[in-house]
């Protein structure tokens, strides 16, 4: 058995705190919640949390950081069990891009409740804007690391589109909100065609 460390705690303290956190803004938002809820609803004491995270504003960040990170583990993690061809994924991407978006869904009221906050908080925008471009980043990654071998698209057309996909499915979230029957699975495979047409046009 492992040595429970005072680090293993802590990050297993910040675990719980991050899943009670996640509970708690799904519940009731953004400005409605509370640290004592999250703190409560995690077991642990309004001390614990602020030991962890310096704010609401930080704590929420964290997740959204946290939630960012383990999808595009799933994304990677799904791609390399494929054993379709490269050149061949579309409908691999299409198939996660469902799967993400009604995983995302849930929560894209929140996101956008916290957006409208972070446009007047500069802080939260930069920290924001940071989570976009990492999301990027991990988009540009992958789809590079797909056309290894493969006749690649410019670097800097890769690097355009992967900005172009989070504003995408950010604008696709959003239509969702008030219109959930208008984004099907058809919707999203036309939104990841348009992208991968518009990667083709790219090439050197």
């Amino acid at each position: 058995m492992d040595r429970l460390t005072p680090e293993r705690r802590r990050r297993q303290t910040r675990d719980h705190l991050l899943t009670a956190a996640a509970e708690v803004f799904a519940q009731r938002g953004f400005h409605e919640a509370t640290l004592e809820e999250v703190a409560a609803a995690a077991g642990f004491s309004k001390g614990a949390v602020y030991s962890n995270f310096t704010s609401k504003e930080d704590l929420f960040l964290s997740l959204l950081e946290h939630h960012v990170t383990e999808m595009f583990a799933r994304v990677r993690s799904a791609l390399e069990a494929s054993d379709i061809p490269a050149g061949d994924r579309l409908g691999d991407f299409v198939q996660l891009a469902v799967e993400s978006f009604e995983m995302e869904q849930a929560s894209a009221a929140l996101y956008l409740e916290f957006w409208l906050y972070a446009v007047r908080h500069p802080e939260a925008r930069s920290r924001l804007a940071d989570i976009d471009r990492a999301q990027a980043q991990a988009i540009e990654a992958i789809v590079s690391a797909e056309q290894s071998g493969a006749v690649a698209t410019q670097p800097e057309a890769v690097a355009v589109m992967a900005r172009l996909v989070v504003a995408l499915f950010h604008g696709i979230g959003i239509v969702g909100l008030v219109d959930p029957d208008a984004v099907d699975a058809n919707f999203l495979e036309a939104a990841i065609r348009l992208v991968d047409r518009g990667l083709s046009d790219a090439g050197p």
